[in-house]
């Protein structure tokens, strides 16, 4: 069986980390190390997949590499493997670093559950309409020229307990100047139970500019 191990994590311009792979009784062929990349959804969906080509390898040697190369930014971490023409290592998900460079947009506050006169509810009901709401506190524009900032404001709801997302809407808009700012989307439940609101703001290339919102809780009935 094959081992592998990577440490020293780094995220500025590019993805920097040193590793080990380890070998197993018996020599290896056509040695390779796979990093798949996934995003920030739940489930996380594999958005790339860059392979480390380490070659042949003798029974129990032990090889060290290198990784430095840019990555998608939407980027949150890797499933981490190995493989070669007799052995296989088991997988192992690395959290990748916050960025050295990047300073946030746009940060997410005060995540409301609004009925359509705008009053806050603790509960709601089943078939109802709900408006989740953020506040957002924009901290400069990504276009200084107009002062604008395109962004996609993103809901995911799930129900406790289960591994599925029940709702997943969005709004696109502009964000003007800097200061606080709100968005929001419509939800209409469709089953009871309670359930686990999350919010995204991500630019129209699908990057965040945002760290995730507060998670909220709502009870349906």
């Amino acid at each position: 069986q094959l081992s592998v191990e990577v440490s020293d994590i780094l995220l500025d311009d590019t993805l920097h980390f040193s590793g080990v792979l380890k070998n197993g009784a018996a020599p290896s062929n056509n040695t390779n190390v796979y990093l798949a990349f996934y995003d920030n959804f739940d489930p996380p969906r594999i958005i790339d997949v860059i392979s480390i080509p380490i070659g042949s390898i003798e029974s129990n040697e032990t090889i060290g590499f290198n990784f430095n190369e840019k990555i998608q930014t939407r980027s949150v971490g890797f499933t981490l493997y190995a493989e070669s023409n007799v052995f296989y290592s088991e997988p192992t998900n690395v959290n990748i670093p916050e960025s050295e460079l990047t300073t946030k947009l746009v940060t997410l506050s005060n995540v409301s559950i609004l009925d359509k006169e705008g009053k806050n509810l603790s509960e709601i009901k089943v078939g109802s309409t709900v408006i989740i709401q953020s506040d957002a506190w924009i901290q400069f524009s990504a276009d200084q020229k107009t002062n604008e900032t395109p962004y996609t404001y993103y809901v995911q709801i799930k129900q406790s307990g289960t591994p599925f997302v029940e709702f997943i809407g969005k709004y696109d808009g502009h964000y003007i100047e800097t200061g606080q700012q709100s968005q929001s989307v419509d939800w209409i439940p469709e089953n009871s139970g309670l359930f686990f609101i999350e919010t995204f703001v991500w630019d129209r290339n699908n990057v965040p500019i945002a760290n995730p919102g507060p998670i909220v809780l709502i009870l349906v009935k």
